[in-house]
């Protein structure tokens, strides 16, 4: 706090030297202070009885003779004497609304003036013009000089704003001035500005100060402007950006005004173009200062209201860039009141930020006080209020150097956090240096021991590979082993009861064969668009027996039009598995429900038991691999888990999901989501016995048969269940190039997979070479 109220006091210094400074050049350097001496009466100033100071000049003030609509030379007065003027015209000042025989003028048209100065030494002499809308001739003793041309019409003259002086000698302690204005493009016309009189070389010299006055400062814009660019482009902040703008358009607006030395800089260039840049810098200026205050307290000024001043400010530049200069010289009779609101409410904002204490407010404020009051200053001159110049371009010079200082600042307090920063890193370095030497040590002695740890450990963990490999080989061989005698079971029993079994143990082998095979990767799909009725009526086929010792009744409600594209073997394994699980739940006499129905691009199956339902404290064993719950009625065990680990495999594995829904004592009910097929017409389900003559109703050509011959000789000495022979002589059939013997051969794996000997040997048939 103590560092920024000392910027702000270097600041304030800073500000009021400069701000004496320009003053003083402006205003007192080599002028001479006003007074009633100095004042043209009716044409004439009397100095013969006050010498006029060395090195100052003095503001030609006063009532001139004025010629309306006549062009007269010194020439005109000498030959005829009895000319009369028209009336006095005030200077500096506009012929507009000059009242002439009881009839106000306008801005247009043309006109003489004529005074004369009396002096009491003969020397050199200068009368320095800033400018006069919109061309000028001047006659002084023998010097003449011309700005553009003055001409009766808008075709006969040219128009021009640039800065001359005339250079003459007194004749006998008088000098005699003649000027010429005329003006048919500005809105307003006459000697608007000011006239400097007084010796040559002291009127030089103040010529050369105000030169150098406005290229320094033009200079300086220029810098910051390009400064301010460099950060954006680096740093990427709105403020400097806007603040490159702003000093760009107040530097085209300094060379456009004062001195005017963009006409020194450019010669030739043209006088429309010229007071077009004026203007516009004139215009664009306002909103950039709001929104440049805006990106430093966004909170202080409405977003809103920054796009409005921009829209407005838009506006009125296209004005300027589309119209005469005659009708958009009118355009700050109206653009002042924006200026005087968007001013007052960014000096509010500022006050109210300086209030609360936001970071640099105080400097931004006390360069904005200085451009404010200039701005005013500008505004009173612009409307003939009081009697300065244009000095906006020296308050944004200020607001300039509070934004540097504000840029220092925040330099030389990142140099000072850098500094800081680098100390303490300093420090903490050498207390790390000590703390990594104690803690090498300690690490050397922990490395060490870890080196013996995990030799011990390496050595466990190989022993242990080698167990799980064993394990999982052991447990692979077992399960495929067993599908050979299951398979003998179910072929050669009759018995219903034993034939369950074996399938349920069938089932339970095939799910510890493929939990086991896809646990870590992922499942193989042969996919087919089927009815689902068909994975039903086989599920209800394999569990018939042991519904009916349950006597439990069954309500089906599937659409035989509900096809699905899926792994069909592998949907009847997962409804046989569901509905094996609901089957040992459902209480004798019991009611299971098995539905399904269309949900978007999905077929969603649905199976409800009334069982006593899943204790909620079990139910996230449910889908766990060997996960058991037990139910409370009867205290009986569920499955091992091993069916709806498989079951959540394969659905998942299509792209479904599997979920519950369950109450205890009233039931559970299962969910499978599975990819929605074509259907393929308004047919009934087929029978098994249709089915399988489906399968058989292969075309194979005699060389197929042929071809085939060694591989049926094989599978001929083979039963069904020698799964893994049948499985080796088909290799053979694999590898022939033919869709015909390629389906031949899936039909017949499926059968081996199903176990349904019937089929297997009509394919045998099927394929049989005659």
């Amino acid at each position: 706090m103590n560092k920024q109220r000392e910027a702000l006091y270097l600041f304030i210094f800073i500000l009021l030297s400069l701000t004496v400074f320009f003053v003083y050049t402006e205003f007192y350097t080599h002028r001479v202070k006003s007074s009633n001496d100095y004042i043209i009466k009716k044409g004439v100033l009397d100095l013969s009885a006050n010498d006029l100071p060395r090195q100052k000049v003095i503001g030609l003030n006063g009532t001139t003779e004025f010629y309306w609509k006549q062009l007269l030379t010194p020439a005109d007065f000498e030959n005829d004497t009895t000319i009369k003027p028209d009336g006095y015209i005030t200077i500096p000042g506009v012929w507009n609304n000059f009242e002439i025989n009881d009839t106000r003028i306008n801005g247009k048209g043309y006109a003489t003036y004529r005074f004369k100065i009396l002096v009491n030494t003969d020397q050199q002499y200068a009368i320095r013009i800033k400018e006069f809308d919109t061309a000028y001739k001047m006659w002084v003793n023998n010097e003449q000089i011309e700005v553009g041309k003055v001409g009766t019409s808008y075709d006969s003259m040219e128009q021009n704003w640039k800065r001359q002086e005339i250079v003459f000698k007194s004749d006998n302690g008088v000098i005699d001035v003649v000027l010429q204005i005329s003006n048919f493009s500005h809105r307003k016309g006459g000697a608007e500005d000011r006239m400097f009189f007084g010796r040559a070389n002291d009127l030089l010299q103040y010529k050369q100060r105000g030169i150098i006055t406005n290229a320094f400062l033009l200079g300086i814009l220029a810098i910051l402007s390009i400064y301010h660019f460099i950060l954006f482009v680096y740093r990427h902040e709105k403020s400097t950006g806007i603040f490159s703008i702003l000093c760009l358009m107040m530097a085209i607006r300094l060379s456009s005004t004062n001195e005017k030395l963009i006409f020194e800089v450019f010669p030739n260039i043209d006088w429309h173009l010229a007071i077009k840049a004026e203007y516009l810098s004139y215009k664009i200026a306002l909103p950039l200062l709001v929104g440049f205050i805006h990106s430093l307290y966004p909170g202080y000024i409405p977003h809103r209201l920054v796009r409005w001043l921009y829209i407005i400010a838009g506006l009125f530049s296209a004005i300027v860039l589309f119209t005469p200069v005659q009708f958009f010289s009118y355009t700050p009779l109206f653009y002042q009141f924006v200026l005087a609101f968007g001013a007052i409410y960014a000096f509010i904002a500022l006050v109210k930020a300086s209030i609360n204490n936001e970071e640099n407010a105080l400097i931004i404020l006390a360069g904005y006080v200085v451009f404010f009051a200039l701005l005013a200053n500008d505004m009173l001159y612009y409307n003939k209020i009081i009697n300065t110049s244009f000095l906006m371009h020296y308050g944004l010079f200020i607001l300039a150097v509070s934004q540097a200082i504000v840029l220092s600042r925040k330099f030389s307090t990142s140099f000072f956090e850098v500094e800081v920063l680098s100390s303490e890193l300093e420090k903490h370095n050498q207390r790390l240096e000590q703390t990594i030497w104690e803690r090498t040590r300690e690490i050397q002695q922990q490395k060490e021991e870890i080196e013996h740890q995990a030799e011990n450990l390496s050595a466990a963990n190989t022993e242990l590979k080698s167990l799980t490999e064993f394990k999982e080989n052991l447990t692979q061989m077992i399960v495929h082993d067993l599908k050979n005698p299951l398979s003998v079971i179910l072929n050669l029993s009759n018995n219903e009861q034993v034939k369950l079994a074996g399938i349920q143990m069938l089932n339970l082998v095939q799910n510890l064969l493929d939990i086991q095979r896809y646990e870590n990767s992922e499942m193989e799909l042969n996919t087919e668009n089927f009815a689902i009725i068909e994975a039903v009526e086989n599920a209800i086929e394999q569990f018939q027996y042991l519904i009916k010792q349950k006597n439990i009744n069954l309500n089906i409600d599937v659409d035989e039009q509900d096809f699905v594209l899926a792994d069909k073997e592998i949907i009847i394994r997962v409804i046989g598995n569901l509905l094996s699980n609901a089957v040992r739940f459902t209480p004798y006499k019991g009611l299971i429900s098995i539905s399904t129905s269309k949900n978007d691009d999905q077929i969603l199956f649905k199976i409800t038991d009334n069982g006593p339902g899943i204790p909620e404290d079990q139910e996230e064993q449910i889908f766990k691999k060997f996960g058991q719950y037990i139910s409370d009625v009867g205290k009986q065990k569920g499955t091992s888990g091993i069916g709806l680990t498989f079951c959540k495999l394969a659905i998942e594995a299509h792209g479904g999901n599997i979920y519950y829904k369950t109450t205890e004592g009233q039931g559970t009910t299962f969910f499978c989501t599975i990819p929605t097929g074509q259907a393929k017409g308004a047919k009934s389900v087929k029978s098994l016995q249709q089915r399988q003559a489906d399968y058989i109703n292969i075309s194979l050509s005699a060389e197929e048969k042929e071809a085939l011959k060694r591989v049926i000789e094989q599978l001929n000495q083979l039963q069904i269940y020698q799964i893994g022979e049948i499985k080796q002589s088909l290799t053979i059939a694999e590898n022939l190039n033919s869709m015909a013997v390629r389906e031949w051969v899936r039909q017949v794996k499926n059968a081996v997979f199903n176990s349904d000997v019937e089929l297997y040997r009509k394919l045998l048939k099927a394929a049989k070479y005659q």
